[in-house]
């Protein structure tokens, strides 16, 4: 009914439905929806008028996002504080211990509540239909000292394997151009949205699943990948290929120009580089063979047996026996 409201613009003003002579109230997840929403609205709100996000306002400038990008996406701050988020929600009378349901905070051996997020870049996540499910955050000043990316925990509207960020606003270009291409990164999702490229998701800073895999063919026949061209991104193509084909899955591979780490690098030199390597794209088993043989003896039996090894189980999975063939 929340859903159906807010796209007719109604505004609903109970937390509760009467049918009969019974009364619905509000469901724990319809109330965790309302904790992100808000949680992602005070965020952002920072990010774009407190002082103290200076700072992070002029790290997105620099990374090339535009202000238009960062309303589009939610992108927020969130203050070096141990306690802010904790102070604004039991104002609004939320409770801390369904702030910790939510995945918002972090408790101590000693039950103590504080902070997830605390001085860094919050990306909002979002389910399929707009609504904030988790966040994942930047830090502003990579010290080493702390983990460059935090993500919200797992709760129970979110569980990071079958979220795909992005996708509520990459849902209809996927559609259209019939074709998901998913990246690693939530700034490569971004980059690529602000250049045009709207049928691009992430992954949400885990390994592609069946369930992701599952949820992208509702939308399309064909699935993109692009990741690091790192050792890295080389295990996680692999690992995304081998899910993809157990699916039933036609997946390609959107292989990243030389000289560039990521999609944001490569739409940062010239978009046109990496409009060309998203039409270059090839079928997925056929780059695996190719990088596998690249620089070997393919006439040598021990090299040929080290490569069959590796890739005849991937081809065992494909279902179309033409394409195994």
């Amino acid at each position: 009914l929340k859903i159906l409201a807010d796209k007719a613009g109604v505004k609903l003003t109970t937390r509760s439905v009467i049918r009969g002579d019974k009364e619905f109230q509000a469901d724990s997840k319809t109330i965790l929806y309302e904790r992100n929403n808000l949680a992602a609205a005070l965020y952002h709100k920072l990010l774009l008028e407190h002082a103290k996000a200076s700072s992070a306002r002029a790290y997105l400038h620099d990374r090339g996002i535009s202000d238009k990008t960062i309303i589009d996406f939610q992108i927020g701050y969130a203050p070096d504080s141990w306690d802010f988020l904790i102070r604004f929600m039991e104002s609004k009378k939320y409770k801390r211990a369904d702030l910790f349901k939510a995945g918002m905070l972090v408790a101590n051996n000693r039950g103590d509540y504080y902070d997830r997020f605390r001085g860094r870049i919050i990306f909002p996540i979002n389910n399929v239909m707009g609504n904030c499910v988790a966040f994942t955050s930047r830090v502003l000043v990579d010290d080493g000292k702390q983990a460059k990316y935090v993500n919200s925990a797992d709760s129970p509207i979110y569980h990071k394997g079958k979220v795909l960020y992005g996708l509520d606003k990459a849902k209809m270009s996927i559609r259209e151009k019939s074709i998901a291409i998913v990246v690693e990164g939530n700034m490569d999702v971004i980059a690529c949205h602000q250049a045009g490229f709207k049928n691009v998701v992430a992954s949400s800073g885990t390994a592609v699943t069946e369930d992701q895999i599952r949820t992208l063919s509702r939308y399309a026949s064909d699935v993109a990948l692009a990741f690091d061209s790192d050792q890295a991104g080389e295990i996680a193509m692999k690992r995304a290929v081998t899910t993809a084909l157990k699916s039933d899955i036609s997946v390609k591979i959107i292989e990243i120009p030389s000289g560039f780490k990521d999609p944001d690098e490569a739409i940062k030199s010239d978009k046109k580089i990496w409009q060309k390597a998203v039409e270059s794209a090839r079928p997925a088993v056929e780059v695996w063979i190719d990088r596998l043989t690249r620089g070997q003896n393919i006439n040598d039996i021990g090299e040929r047996r080290k490569t069959a090894k590796e890739i005849l189980p991937i081809i065992k999975s494909i279902s179309s026996e033409m394409e195994k063939e």
